[in-house]
């Protein structure tokens, strides 16, 4: 891998990420290759990061010297895989990204599929559909709505391996998108930097009683753009904090003058994503809960 490869900005990056976050991101694989660097003096990183090894080398948008494959090396991102219920949906992960594009979960999957199949609460979701994913990890759901004709932001913390692969994932698929797919960087608590919008994607995202706070932050800014504005929010009650207070989620959101209504439960199987990183066995992992936050009439 050449220095000069590993930190110039690969073909295209600003029309999907934007000025600043490109400028980000050229300054975090500067980073990361003078990491490489120091570990190949020791121990000889040349062999496991070379082009020979390139994460998407068996061809597709990524091939070539416009700087995406040495990106994807950097940040350890994977091939694309297609998502088994609508395989012309492709997506890329990183193992660098933990929690933040590692993983797709059952919510995103069944957000996923709400959305291809225009099924509540998505009925109206389409062609010019202006779409705000918040922690979109591998950013199935965001897929799904472009894929639809939707205008979409796909947004995640600033983790720069989760941000690169779901770059990658936009410039593979964007030629089959009926719209398109932008992404950013956004912290919760922050207000989107794009918008209005239409729709707010929310895939297991309030398992941390912690996190809720900063996410009605960034909540109401969408509100305040636009009142019609409607949040869809699927979760799974999967252990990380007690139920009743992932639920309370629901209780502070009604407290800042949204209504929350749940539309229904379903159960679904682990993800093959899931399966290969969680023991599945507690049914509750992938018992997808479907809730509509909207502005209180």
């Amino acid at each position: 891998m050449s220095a000069l490869h590993a930190v110039v900005r690969p073909e295209g990056l600003e029309a999907i990420v934007g000025t600043d976050d490109a400028a980000w991101l050229a300054a975090e694989a500067r980073k990361a290759h003078d990491r490489v660097e120091r570990y190949d003096g020791a121990d000889g990183a040349a062999g496991l990061f070379g082009e020979e090894d390139a994460s998407d080398g068996g061809g597709g948008v990524c091939e070539g010297g416009d700087g995406w494959v040495e990106w994807l090396d950097l940040f350890f991102v994977a091939s694309a895989v297609q998502w088994p219920p609508a395989p012309y949906l492709k997506y890329h992960s990183s193992i660098g990204a933990i929690g933040h594009g590692d993983v797709v979960w059952a919510a995103g999957e069944e957000l996923a599929r709400r959305i291809l199949a225009h099924e509540a609460p998505f009925e109206a979701v389409g062609m010019g559909t202006r779409v705000l994913e918040l922690g979109a990890g591998c950013g199935l759901p965001s897929l799904a709505a472009a894929h639809g004709g939707a205008d979409v932001v796909a947004t995640d913390a600033p983790v720069a391996g989760g941000i690169v692969a779901l770059a990658a994932t936009a410039r593979r698929m964007g030629p089959t998108f009926d719209g398109r797919l932008r992404v950013r960087r956004l912290d919760w608590g922050d207000a989107a930097r794009e918008g209005p919008f239409d729709v707010v994607l929310m895939a297991d995202i309030i398992y941390a009683p912690t996190a809720h706070e900063k996410l009605l932050g960034t909540l109401r800014g969408v509100f305040e753009a636009d009142p019609k504005a409607a949040a869809v929010v699927a979760f799974c009650l999967h252990g990380n904090a007690p139920d009743d207070k992932v639920m309370a989620f629901f209780d502070r959101a009604r407290e800042r003058g949204l209504e929350a209504t749940e539309v229904d439960v379903v159960q679904r199987g682990a993800s093959e994503s899931m399966r290969g990183v969680i023991m599945a066995t507690d049914p509750k992992r992938a018992r997808v809960h479907t809730w509509v936050l909207r502005v209180s009439e």
